[in-house]
């Protein structure tokens, strides 16, 4: 696995891309300028002048510049990521077991998910205090419909680990009252003290839950109508067409108020997608690379969903 912390400064509407190589000396981190990808030249970054540092400086840097960091962790294939996945909830829960979790669905965390609930029953993890929040859902479809995400969480989850009804927490999409589901979904995350750790996986258009491109950061629980993206690529979820024009899901700003990130992604149709979230500048229109403003962000892929970061073989484990 090759692992690397990327920090960003922001400094207006520039953002500096800094790759940075960690490693063990001593008693002591030294931080290591590994690679550098920026849209201006060294000259204009006369602070990096300032990166011969021990840990203590960069601490004080970090507070000092306003630094974002974001780990990036690369694995060699969908198994590996995925395991590695399922240990970061079992460890989650493991050391919090009042833990409130938001778990995504779809494709990429489906094995994460399968391998989370044999660790948690050959391990004997308890499961009974935890919460799980509804991350989105699409709008007007019963939770028996297999392609909903209330039928993909409690077919993999949360019927294998006997989750009572009590602890769980998702969306009506049958409501019809939509913002008043909104508003009971922002009361419940509040009245939890909010979220313990969240995934997400990334779509192809780079929106996070159904946080399509544009949405405002600034926004919590929200009905909102779905990209042609969005309809094309989820139809491949149900057995028959369907109509799915709108989708109830968290906001941006309860993804960067979660105290936890991990953002996964595999396979080489990502890579695109990653590519542009981690590498081109932070912008609404591209959802997901609104993770690298999260203190506490994880970003886990496998090798082809990285295979286009133009720095993913400068910077070595």
């Amino acid at each position: 696995m090759k692992k690397y912390v990327q920090a960003f400064y922001m400094e207006g509407e520039r953002t500096y891309f800094l790759p940075i190589k960690v490693t063990k000396i001593g008693q002591y981190n030294k931080f290591c300028i590994a690679a550098i990808f920026v849209r201006c030249s060294f000259r204009e970054l006369a602070f990096l002048k300032r990166f011969r540092f021990t840990s203590d400086d960069f601490l004080t840097l970090v507070i000092t510049l306003k630094f974002f960091l974001m780990q990036l962790k690369i694995y060699k294939d969908y198994e590996e990521l995925s395991d590695h996945v399922a240990d970061e909830i079992v460890s989650t829960v493991r050391n919090n077991p009042n833990a409130v979790l938001c778990l995504a669905t779809g494709h990429s965390p489906q094995l994460a998910y399968k391998l989370m609930v044999q660790k948690v029953i050959q391990q004997k993890i308890d499961f009974s205090r935890v919460s799980f929040i509804g991350l989105d859902e699409w709008v007007g479809l019963p939770p028996s419909n297999e392609g909903t995400c209330s039928y993909f969480l409690h077919s993999l989850i949360f019927n294998d680990l006997k989750i009572n009804p009590s602890q769980i927490h998702l969306f009506d999409a049958l409501s019809k009252d939509l913002d008043k589901e909104c508003e009971m979904m922002n009361k419940t995350i509040i009245d939890k003290g909010g979220i313990d750790l969240m995934i997400v996986g990334v779509g192809m258009n780079g929106h996070v839950g159904f946080n399509e491109p544009g949405v405002p950061v600034s926004y919590n629980a929200h009905v909102i109508d779905l990209d042609e993206t969005t309809q094309t690529v989820g139809q491949k979820y149900f057995s028959s067409p369907v109509a799915i024009t709108q989708g109830i899901t968290l906001g941006l700003s309860q993804f960067l108020q979660a105290k936890k990130v991990i953002m996964i992604a595999s396979g080489v149709k990502k890579a695109p997608v990653m590519q542009q979230a981690l590498e081109d500048e932070i912008d609404i229109n591209m959802p997901a690379s609104i993770i690298r403003k999260h203190p506490n962000g994880v970003v886990m892929v496998d090798e082809e969903a990285a295979s286009l970061f133009k720095s993913a073989g400068a910077v070595q484990k």
